[in-house]
């Protein structure tokens, strides 16, 4: 019997049942993609709630997607995430994704990248832009 999934809330609720692993990964990102469209913030917070790198690879989809519709919205939300590597990559993401059409608050978060090679580099691309 095959599953009808009508609405992203649908198509997440049975990805977040998948064991842990590339499958529910893949998945997730295809879940993530179509829900950024519709209510970012509600797929931000359901992204924020995997763990290991699955977590990391949502959160970077969450940023670039919204970073481009609504760079401060997006701004708020990841400046509440707790401050660890999925933290740190989306931040990179982030500014990365400002940098050439808004390199002033790209430049801002430069500043919250603990790794200084990386704050370095990404200085670098928003002064480049």
């Amino acid at each position: 019997m095959k599953t009808i999934v009508n609405t992203p809330q649908e198509a997440a609720s049975l990805v977040a049942g998948l064991p842990a692993g590339e499958t529910q990964s893949k998945a997730a990102e295809a879940v993530i993609g179509q829900w950024m469209e519709e209510d970012p913030q509600a797929a931000a917070t359901w992204a924020g709630g995997f763990g290991g790198d699955t977590r990391q690879q949502l959160l970077d989809s969450v940023v670039q997607q919204w970073a481009q519709n609504d760079p401060g919205g997006a701004g708020q939300w990841l400046a509440k995430l707790p401050d660890d590597p999925a933290k740190q990559s989306a931040v990179h993401n982030y500014i990365n994704s400002l940098a050439w059409q808004n390199p002033d608050l790209a430049a801002a978060w430069t500043e919250t990248l603990t790794d200084p090679d990386q704050r370095n580099s990404d200085i670098e691309n928003v002064a480049r832009n």
